[in-house]
């Protein structure tokens, strides 16, 4: 639900779907290496991000991001496989892999998914779409997503 949403949100302050669904999947990763910091498991570092990179608030957090030959993609790190990532450097978030994911998280149901939060976010007047960050819409998801134990 977070990725479909936040990618119903980007594409809300007009990015395309593309660049929505890897803005998405960069911000879905990064909640993820938060919860597992949270819970103590090793994550890469974050500070490979290089002057070339810009970011985008999407749901109250800053998403790394680079315009590429085929335009705006969130960034993401590799995950961490021997514990070493000294080598590892930050990556273009597929948008296909990214529609690939919901497709089959959803199911049938993709669709009508997808035109449930885009109406939602389409709801939201632009300026409080921005403020703060991005952070309404943030606290929006909060309302509906699946319950997360501690």
């Amino acid at each position: 639900a977070l990725t479909l949403w936040a990618a119903c949100v980007a594409q809300r302050l007009g990015h395309d779907w593309q660049a929505s669904l890897s803005l998405a999947t960069a911000l879905a990763a990064m909640f993820a290496r938060a919860k597992g910091r949270s819970l103590g498991l090793p994550q890469p570092a974050t500070n490979k991000f290089d002057a070339a990179t810009q970011s985008v608030d999407l749901l109250g957090e800053a998403v790394p991001a680079l315009y590429t030959s085929r335009g705006l993609r969130g960034l993401t790190l590799p995950r961490l496989a021997t514990g070493d990532d000294s080598d590892s450097a930050p990556e273009p978030a597929s948008p296909l892999q990214a529609q690939r994911s919901l497709s089959a998280a959803f199911g049938a149901r993709f669709g009508e998914a997808y035109i449930k939060l885009a109406h939602l976010a389409a709801a939201l007047p632009r300026r409080a779409l921005v403020a703060h960050g991005n952070r309404r819409a943030y606290e929006m998801y909060c309302l509906f997503r699946p319950h997360i134990p501690e």
